[in-house]
């Protein structure tokens, strides 16, 4: 095969990933919209709680809880004031780790972390940009 081929080729399935992967957020938005509300508020409205149908199965509904953080430092100090710091975990998210170690490899500098502890790994990669 030609390099002009294989460019084309990726540029080909890079179309196609993106746009299945629309179709999937679309998907989910309307799986997740059936079965948080219409399933739930239909079994509601009939008085059920659990339901067989053959060929299906068996619906039920279970109570959920989400949770989103919005101040992080002061979700911390509440839970080390209310004596639960076994809960309290210091992490590095991946994507900061992974800047932090491309800017030292970029300055010449060794990686500070044994191999057991972080793995890297350097590849070429092809980046279509449009023009």
């Amino acid at each position: 095969m030609k390099l002009r081929e294989l460019v084309e080729e990726m540029q080909a399935l890079k179309t196609e990933i993106d746009d299945l992967k629309e179709v999937l957020a679309e998907k989910q938005k309307r799986y997740d919209q059936l079965r948080r509300h219409e399933i739930p508020d239909a079994m509601d409205a009939l008085g059920v709680d659990k339901i067989t149908f053959e060929g299906i199965g068996t619906v039920f509904t279970t109570p959920q809880l989400q949770v989103s953080v919005r101040d992080m430092p002061m979700v911390v100090e509440k839970l080390k004031e209310m004596g639960h710091e076994e809960m309290v975990k210091e992490t590095v998210h991946p994507s900061t780790l992974k800047a932090f170690i491309k800017e030292l490899v970029q300055e010449g500098e060794e990686v500070p972390f044994d191999e057991s502890l972080v793995a890297t790994w350097f590849y070429d990669q092809a980046t279509i940009r449009k023009g």
